[in-house]
């Protein structure tokens, strides 16, 4: 159960960086 625990947060972790990602190219291109 901790196991899935940890996996759920670095997965949460990981979409989280990847929105933000998402977030700063969109933003890039929207000021360009």
């Amino acid at each position: 159960m901790t196991t899935k625990l940890i996996l759920c947060i670095e997965l949460f972790k990981l979409d989280v960086y990847q929105s933000f990602l998402l977030g700063v190219c969109f933003f890039k291109w929207f000021i360009d």
